[in-house]
């Protein structure tokens, strides 16, 4: 669909790699991605974890070229040479360059905080409001999804989001740009503290679904095999005898 998403930093990377690699490899959906704070390299590697299910190393040049062949990379991803022209004017011709001839259908920009970094809070949520606002109107025009990820704010009560603590609409940098804005907001949870297998638990949560309505959150185990990530019946809240007779 045609929309605009917002996703928390907060165990964000990892998000980004699974939803790429499920696009390319189930529905053979072009994507591109900014990622303003991670190497291209890297970022490559860790999709195409997620596309075969396993973990890849770094010198692996001949797995990638397969990985590159089998998934048709050259045409399905597409990955935006960061060289510090972090500013969303650039990055949104950028995105209509990548939507119209390259045919992309899914774009990430990885992190609209990178481009606020040198501002005043206020000049922040100012600039954060005009790039939501520019973002949902590039999808309308080219039908296109855009997942904005945005730092969060510390919660203003209970756990912190390092110790699990739940995510809201409103502890998103810019949040009442991002909530107006974006047809859909997900959250991840995860207990960074946590014991044993408990700490590879999270939780995917659906702060808002403009277009369903529907919210909720599912339970997920990152598998250190694989790398990729999993549902689950386990909430990383749960005993440590319960994980480890899961």
């Amino acid at each position: 669909g045609v929309q605009t998403c917002a996703l928390p930093i907060f165990g964000k990377t990892l998000l980004v790699h699974a939803i790429t690699a499920h696009f390319i490899r189930q529905h053979g959906v072009a994507c591109a991605a900014f990622m303003l704070e991670d190497r291209i390299g890297k970022t490559a590697m860790n999709i195409a974890t997620h596309l075969t299910g396993v973990k890849m190393g770094v010198f692996e040049q001949e797995r990638m070229e397969q990985v590159n062949e089998d998934f048709n990379l050259e045409d399905n991803l597409h990955l935006w040479k960061n060289k510090g022209a972090n500013d969303w004017d650039n990055i949104a011709q950028c995105i209509r360059f990548y939507a119209v001839v390259m045919k992309c259908k899914l774009i990430f920009v990885d992190n609209v905080t990178a481009l606020t970094n040198t501002l005043s809070p206020s000049e922040c949520n100012t600039e954060i409001a005009r790039i939501a606002t520019e973002a949902h109107g590039l999808c309308d025009e080219l039908g296109i999804t855009i997942v904005l990820l945005s730092h969060l704010n510390p919660p203003s009560s209970g756990p912190s989001h390092e110790e699990g603590g739940e995510v809201r609409p409103v502890q998103f940098t810019g949040s009442r740009a991002l909530q107006r804005w974006s047809d859909v907001m997900l959250g991840f949870e995860r207990n960074l503290y946590a014991e044993g297998e408990a700490k590879h638990l999270s939780k995917i949560r659906v702060l808002k679904d403009r277009e369903n309505g529907r919210t909720g959150f599912i339970n997920t185990r990152y598998d250190l095999i694989t790398g990729g990530l999993e549902e689950t019946d386990l909430s990383f809240q749960a005993t440590e005898s319960e994980v480890d007779n899961w």
